[in-house]
């Protein structure tokens, strides 16, 4: 059983709170990836949902659902950007 103050991990420290609170997701660089032409959640939708969670703007991409399979190669660039910016 954990101790008083949190989750403790397999190699000893103590985890962040699970699951994080806004404070602590708005402290770690964040991508929100919404296709545009997304059959199941509509993009102003989750435009709204976006905001709200992370108050970020979620970046747009044209495609269906899931982005990974309608464009994998403009995904994974726009991936591979974010995270070089996020570690300069």
């Amino acid at each position: 059983m954990p101790a008083a103050g949190g989750p403790v991990a397999a190699d000893g420290p103590r985890c962040r709170r699970i699951p994080p609170g806004r404070d602590e997701r708005a402290a770690q660089p964040t991508v929100v990836v919404c296709a545009t032409d997304d059959e199941l959640f509509a993009v102003e939708t989750e435009r709204v949902r976006v905001r709200s969670a992370f108050g970020i703007d979620p970046v747009e991409i044209p495609g269906g659902h899931p982005p990974i399979l309608t464009d994998p190669a403009g995904l994974a660039a726009l991936l591979d950007g974010f995270t070089r910016r996020a570690m300069q």
